[in-house]
């Protein structure tokens, strides 16, 4: 284990319980080892040729009995406090389910509610060429809740010294707080089992992943379009780089949560169609079981804000049913429709 640095909030207490034992077991080590070389020397049978009665000594009894005990029970104290922490919850925490199976970790972000807002599932991230990590913000609480689908294994995240099994048909957890900027590595600590089929060797040795610990602005940015933007990497928004010209309608979606459905930068998403060009086009949707192809225009926008439930894509009707209504103002049904007009 590295502990050349700490990016959570308990990894300076873990280090502090992990020293102070090296320590005192580095203390008798030498003490014990140093006890038992002047025993071998003093009492060596060329010196000591007629053996001598040795009475008892009710003292060094309750020596060797009470400071090895005093010194047990302080380390196990000293330990245990950081354990108890380490089991407590934080109200408020974001929230991310953590799944484990032969062999990879999925991470699932979920709402206020505990609802699915989106997944970072390692084979999906792979076919666009990325890696699967699990995002974070700085200095935010945060809750992983770990479960595994076939077997035991263990996650395991060195720079934070947190390391958890997940359990088949249990859910365990890690509550912590990340206060360094940087990825870090995952491992799985627990053997779980390998394979050389497909073509490949796949097992234990290759479950590994990352958390990336990122600011809370770009956190925003990435939990906002579902994880489709990865500001940290340069990318934006089509909604930030726009931001100077029409602030107020993307101000009102991100408020009202649009963005956990849509985005703004092009790129679909299983919960919904990306808003960006839009704007002008034909689309197809299902009127009273009945599919039509309407223009996006500000008719049609207003009254897809306004009652979501009248017309519905035809390929999101299918997979996740019309978009739940939201009580808007006026002047923010306006705001948006401005928006998605001026978003090319």
């Amino acid at each position: 284990m590295n502990l050349a640095f700490g990016a959570s909030n308990y990894a300076d207490r873990i280090d502090a319980v992990f020293w102070g034992i090296t320590a005192v077991s580095v203390v008798l080590l030498i003490g014990i080892t140093a006890a038992m070389v002047w025993f071998v020397w003093r009492y060596h049978r060329s010196r000591r040729p007629r053996p001598e009665h040795v009475p008892d000594s009710m003292g060094l009894e309750l020596a060797w009995t009470i400071i090895p005990t005093i010194l047990v029970m302080g380390m196990f104290w000293f330990g245990w406090k950081v354990f108890a922490d380490l089991r407590k919850k934080t109200p408020g925490a974001m929230v991310v389910n953590v799944t484990g199976s032969q062999w990879q970790w999925r991470y699932m972000y979920v709402d206020e509610k505990g609802q699915r807002r989106f997944e970072v599932a390692p084979d999906e991230e792979e076919k666009k060429g990325e890696t699967a990590e699990l995002v974070l913000p700085l200095n935010k609480p945060v809750q992983l809740n770990l479960a595994s689908t076939d077997v035991l294994h263990s996650f395991y995240v060195p720079a934070f010294r947190l390391k958890e099994d997940t359990v088949p048909g249990r859910e365990t957890y890690l509550a912590f707080t990340p206060t360094m900027l940087g990825v870090f590595p995952v491992f799985c600590a627990e053997y779980c089992g390998g394979t050389g089929t497909r073509g490949k060797l796949d097992g234990h040795w290759s479950m590994l992943s990352a958390v990336r610990v990122v600011t809370e602005e770009e956190f925003r940015i990435y939990y906002e379009s579902n994880g489709a933007v990865r500001p940290w990497r340069g990318q934006k928004t089509a909604a930030l780089e726009g931001a100077a010209a029409m602030p107020r309608g993307w101000e009102t979606m991100s408020r009202q949560g649009c963005f956990r459905c849509h985005t703004d930068n092009g790129v679909e998403t299983k919960d919904g169609p990306t808003l960006k060009g839009i704007y002008g086009r034909e689309r197809r949707v299902v009127r009273a079981g009945i599919v039509a192809t309407v223009r996006v225009d500000e008719e049609y926008l207003r009254r897809a804000i306004e009652h979501p439930e009248v017309e519905t894509s035809e390929v999101y009707f299918r997979k996740v049913g019309p978009m739940p209504r939201v009580e808007l103002s006026e002047s923010d049904v306006t705001d948006i429709i401005r928006y998605l007009r001026e978003l090319k």
